[in-house]
């Protein structure tokens, strides 16, 4: 009964999938204004999402803002688990490095994502550290 469990567990972990949506509407010209901090554009410059002026911004004059990326923050190195360096560790830690072993192209915390200890970040990693944060009996780094 438990190997069946652990399979049935393992194979619907490893078969979710994770949706990004926008957060707002899009105007006809599939762009809209930038509303919020924390998107990478200012707060009210215009932002497309297709087309050739896809991830471009601009402002109120039509003049091209560049897009920044807000760096994460420098987490302690004893933090195993806090993949994204947030100082917490939760489903967002999860969710980054699913992305990272994905190819995306996000930023790690390489010394905190190692959560089986087997100086290898892979879908192991994920596996314990969904299990950490489902209260299991398991360490992190170990």
């Amino acid at each position: 009964m438990k190997k069946l469990f652990a399979i049935i567990y393992l194979v619907v972990l490893f078969s979710s999938v994770t949706v990004f949506a926008h957060p707002g509407r899009l105007d006809k010209n599939s762009g809209h204004n930038v509303n919020t901090p924390g998107w990478g554009y200012p707060v009210g410059s215009y932002h497309y999402h297709i087309g050739s002026d896809r991830e471009t911004a601009y402002d109120e004059n039509g003049n091209i803002i560049p897009k920044t990326e807000t760096p994460d923050s420098t987490p302690e190195p004893s933090k195993i688990g806090d993949v994204n360096g947030d100082g917490k560790i939760d489903a967002m830690d999860v969710l980054r490095l699913r992305q990272y072993l994905a190819s995306w192209k996000v930023t790690i915390i390489n010394v905190n994502s190692d959560c089986n200890g087997d100086s290898k970040i892979d879908a192991m990693d994920v596996l314990r550290l969904r299990q950490f944060l489902a209260n299991w009996k398991v360490t992190l780094g170990k």
